[in-house]
Parts: structure tokens; sequence; C-alpha cells
């Protein structure tokens, strides 16, 4: 069902470009009509993947909560096609390596009695692995007046996101006797020293690392303002809406097997689809420096505006690892907050 949504919705898309394609033949203009922009672009991105597991169906109990810094820098490239007054759009950017500028917060609520009492809680630096972000809009621009426009737009986001935190860089407060984690009477903390007569020193004692990665495929429909403020000068608004959004993401808790010492991972597998639960508003202004060449900047501005739920898989699970991944029958939940600011260079190609 999901799979037939989405491609209805790339249908409309596809359709809509028809009209405009079979115009443009047709009259023979060539390419007096049609115009080819390519933008190198930079990006700063700052803010928090959230990751969410609920007691075994009850999606209003929440077990435990995993925050992701999403700080990352992003090089790509944005190539645009126009013929009158419609206009498509493509963009792909990855991130640019640098390391060890967020963290990642884990907490848990695990006392039965009162789920309000936080039990446990590790906080440590986090390694951005991947961040890949792509998206394709398409748009219909109508003139209010010479200088202003009103544009009705249909656009796609794909995001994926790949972090691991490495339990060498972590502290953690873990009370299993179900007390506040900042209890100082009743907490153990990590890392700490203990004596090893093995070793025949002290060791530090370490939380063990998990990796996080997450595909976020995202449909907007929204409608934009732009405005000349002067010769050189343009000012653009944004606003959209989600009708359609899946999620994918793949957490992996590794631990050491008591027998043999090796390490292994514990894979969870989380699945989402949501319905007009995440918004993007951005905010823009163009310089021409001439008529082929200009400057951009945007800010924008992309948050859910609920959890998104959906169900839990696991090749771990009853103590032991499983044949292939099994149900949980646990609700799983997503949400984001990412702010963007980012510069482009436009060369207009014709």
């Amino acid at each position: 069902m999901q799979t037939k949504k989405a491609a209805l919705f790339a249908i409309l898309a596809a359709f809509s470009i028809v009209p405009a394609a079979a115009q443009f033949f047709l009259d023979g203009k060539g390419l007096g009509g049609l115009h080819l922009s390519v933008t190198p672009t930079a990006e700063l991105s700052s803010g928090v993947l959230g990751e969410y597991l609920y007691e075994s169906n009850k999606s209003e109990t929440l077990n435990s909560l995993l925050e992701w810094d999403r700080n990352v820098s992003m090089f790509g490239a944005e190539i645009g096609l126009s013929y009158g007054m419609i206009s498509l759009k493509t963009s792909f950017a990855l991130s640019a390596g640098m390391d060890g500028r967020g963290e990642m917060q884990d907490s848990d609520w695990m006392n039965d009695s009162d789920k309000s009492i936080k039990t446990r809680y590790s906080v440590g630096t986090i390694t951005n692995e991947t961040n890949i972000d792509a998206r394709a809009e398409l748009s219909l621009a109508f003139e209010l007046s010479p200088s202003v426009r009103i544009i009705p737009k249909a656009s796609f986001i794909f995001m994926r996101d790949e972090f691991s935190r490495d339990g060498k860089t972590t502290e953690g407060w873990y009370n299993m006797s179900g007390g506040w984690w900042y209890d100082a009477d009743e907490e153990n903390h990590y890392p700490n020293t203990y004596w090893s007569d093995e070793k025949g020193r002290y060791v530090t004692r370490r939380l063990a690392g998990i990796d996080f990665r997450r595909d976020a495929e995202i449909f907007f429909a929204g409608i934009a303002f732009s405005a000349d403020i002067s010769e050189r000068i343009s000012l653009r608004y944004s606003a959209s809406l989600s009708p359609l959004a899946f999620f994918s993401t793949l957490d992996t808790h590794y631990a050491k097997d008591s027998s043999t010492g090796t390490i292994y991972g514990k894979h969870y597998r989380q699945k989402q689809t949501s319905y007009f639960s995440h918004a993007l508003f951005s905010l823009g202004a163009d310089f021409r420096a001439t008529q082929s060449f200009s400057v951009s900047f945007d800010a924008s501005l992309l948050s859910s505006l609920w959890i998104s739920h959906g169900r839990t898989e696991a090749d771990y699970a009853y103590g032991c690892r499983q044949d292939g991944y099994i149900d949980l029958w646990q609700d799983s939940g997503e949400s984001m907050r990412v702010f963007s600011a980012k510069l482009g260079v436009n060369f207009l190609l014709f």
C-alpha cells in the first residue's frame, strides 16, 4: 500500500511536466524557451534526530529515547531546469567528513511501577559516518505583479544519516534498583576504575558502542513567494507540509559475549509511515551580479510536528540471537528537528 501511494505521487508529478514538454517541442522554440542552471552549494546543518522505543503494545508508555545530534557540514550541487512558468530542480549533497561534533544521549525508563523514573542515562561523543541529502522539486510560478510571484510546488527529500557512538568516549549512570539516575546513593557510574587481578592494574570500565542509520523519504506539498526588492536582489519564503513520509532505522547495540569475549552486534530495525507529520520552512535571498551569475543564501527548518510511530524487529531477542529478524511487538518512534544554512553560487548556462 505504501509503495502504491508513493508511485501514484511520482506519476502525478511526472504527468504535470508533460504539457510543458509537449508545448516546448510543438511550437519549435528550441533552447530559446529553456533555461538550465548549475549551483554548487555549501551547507551547515544542526539538529537532533529522535529514536523512541515503547512498552510492548503500549505506544503511550516510553521505555527508551536516543537523541542523536546531527551537526554536519555538507557540499553538493543543484541543477535547475525551467521553461516558462514551470521549474524543475534536483540537488545532491554529502557530508564533509568532520567527526566528533555532536553527542548521543540514551535515556531509559525501566521501572515498571513508576514510568516517570529515569533509571538509566548515558551520553557520549558521536562520529558522523555518512550524511546524504538528495532532493527534487517541481514548481509552477504565477506572477501577481511584475516583481512578485506565488509558486505552488511539490517536492521530495531523501536523507540518510549514519552515526556511531564509541563506548570509550561515553559516560553512563545505571541504577538497577530503579531510582533516579542522579541519586548519588544508588547510582553506578561508568566509566569508573576497578582493580583487575588478571591484568595486574586498574582498568577503566567502558560502555558498549552503538551504531545508527536512518533513511528518510519525505514528500512535501507547499507554496512559496518570491519578490524582487531591487534590480539585483530577490527575497523568497516557502512553507510545505508532508502528506506522506517513510522512515527506516537500523540500530546496532554492541555487547561482549561472556563466554568467548568476542564483540557482537544486536540489530534493531524500525520502520514508520506517517501522514502530515513533518513541515519544512525556508527563507532565502538571491543577489544577481550579472545576467548569468548570482549568489543565493537559504535558511531552512525541517521539523516533525509529532512523533511518527511504527514497529520494531530484531535479530536478537529473549537473551539469544534469532534466525533472522522477528517482530518484538513494540512500537517505535521517529522525530527530527534540523536547521540548515546554505550558500550557493549559481551559473546560468542558457
